[in-house]
């Protein structure tokens, strides 16, 4: 095998390992709220109904952030897009214990992470 080759599959196998964890992170920050629910359920007494209102904010984001992702990203640079939004949805996951003391808090909050992990996805595919 010559070291071209070598060299080409060598960056080919980091750029997978990228893009494989981009998408990991992503799906784990959606799934981050549901797993403590039932711990939101027994701490504050609320209905799960009342609770999973944030997570339902973040789906319907995240679903209409999908339809214009693809075109605010053939206008701008894709590499200044991805890190900004991933830095942005880290930054709410962060606060979101702080700041998200009530269910109007939890839901901006993960409604605009919704838009933020939005961009990936279509990224790693462009």
């Amino acid at each position: 095998m010559s070291k071209r080759i070598l060299k080409i599959d060598i960056k080919s196998f980091l750029l997978i390992l990228l893009f494989s964890a981009v998408f990991f992170t992503t799906y784990l920050t959606r799934k981050s709220y549901s797993v403590i629910i039932p711990q939101l359920i027994n701490d504050t007494g609320m209905s799960q109904n009342l609770i999973s209102i944030p997570l339902t904010v973040l789906f319907v984001c995240y679903g209409i952030g999908l339809v214009f992702a693809g075109i605010i990203i053939d206008k701008f640079k894709q590499k200044l897009i991805l890190p900004a939004c991933l830095f942005l949805s880290g930054i709410i996951n962060l606060l979101m214990p702080v700041i998200s003391n009530t269910i109007a808090a939890s839901a901006i909050l993960w409604g605009i992470n919704g838009l933020c992990i939005c961009f990936a996805y279509p990224i790693l595919i462009k």
